[in-house]
């Protein structure tokens, strides 16, 4: 008889990582999948705030975390129109690690604990059987199939061909670029102007992590207006570095989604952001 997991997990990004490693810590066989290559870079912030570390460390993530050198955080900084930005304290460390070192960390941790990580094995298919689920895989042109008594869902807020609720198309496009030779205190500092918001934030190895959301026509302008002044200025640092910096890496533009309020699913439970993700236009849940 074919092995039957307790669970597999769909989505080995954070969400899905702690997932499996919760599981696996109380003694279930886990299949964790993935059809991304890692390391990869990804559209994020990467800023963790002192109660997502604080998650990650009680599930025993606290030795590989600490192990990539994160840089430290302990202000917030937002700066809007032309006055003088707006400072506060955190609630706690916050810490700055880039996806592209953090992802297989937390995969390796996931491992140790017990669990399977396949990633570029992408799911095709998950249907009900008897007594588990068939979870129908894809890795390069070869096909696979597992059996498992639990499927999670943790792909995110973006589009799966295994959502039952479609995402809606959005004129918001979502960036992100590396840059070295940045000299910043231990602040994460948001820029909002019109057309969308930009926030940069230390993460390890001395590098700084430039993230926006932008409308799709501010995202256009802002080639004609790189710089690292305020307003859509800031925005530019994400296609045209200024001198004396250095780009590390970035990510291609991702055109933003919002999914709609999903109904509970009969295949799948959810973790991460499938349940419903925030929107990054409004404070309300999309």
């Amino acid at each position: 008889m074919s092995r039957v997991y307790d669970a597999a997990v769909i989505g080995a990004g954070i969400g899905g990582s702690a997932a499996a490693m919760a599981l696996a810590g109380q003694g279930w066989d886990v299949l964790l999948l993935d059809g991304r290559r890692f390391p990869r870079h990804k559209v994020c912030g990467e800023f963790l705030s002192p109660e997502s570390r604080s998650m990650l460390e009680s599930l025993g993530f606290r030795e590989a975390v600490a192990a990539l050198s994160p840089a430290e955080l302990t202000h917030a900084r937002l700066y809007w129109g032309g006055g003088p930005p707006l400072e506060v304290a955190l609630p706690g460390r916050a810490i700055g690690v880039s996806r592209q070192a953090m992802d297989p960390a937390l995969h390796a941790e996931v491992r140790r604990a017990g669990a399977e990580v396949l990633t570029e094995t992408a799911v095709t298919a998950v249907g009900r059987e008897k007594e588990a689920y068939r979870v129908e895989t894809k890795c390069g042109g070869a096909t696979r199939v597992f059996r498992a008594r639990a499927v999670i869902g943790a792909w995110g807020g973006g589009p799966s061909r295994l959502s039952e609720v479609r995402a809606a198309d959005s004129s918001y496009v979502g960036v992100k670029a590396h840059f070295g030779g940045v000299a910043m205190e231990p602040a994460v500092e948001l820029f909002v102007f019109p057309g969308g918001y930009l926030g940069m934030a230390p993460v390890e190895g001395g590098g700084v992590n430039v993230a926006a959301l932008l409308h799709q026509e501010a995202f256009a302008a802002a080639g004609a207006e790189a710089g690292a002044g305020r307003g859509p200025g800031a925005a530019g640092l994400l296609l045209e570095p200024p001198a004396g910096t250095r780009s590390c890496g970035r990510s291609s533009p991702q055109p933003l989604r919002c999914p709609a309020r999903r109904r509970r699913s009969s295949r799948t439970c959810a973790a991460g952001r499938r349940p419903g993700a925030a929107s990054p236009t409004s404070a309300t849940p999309a």
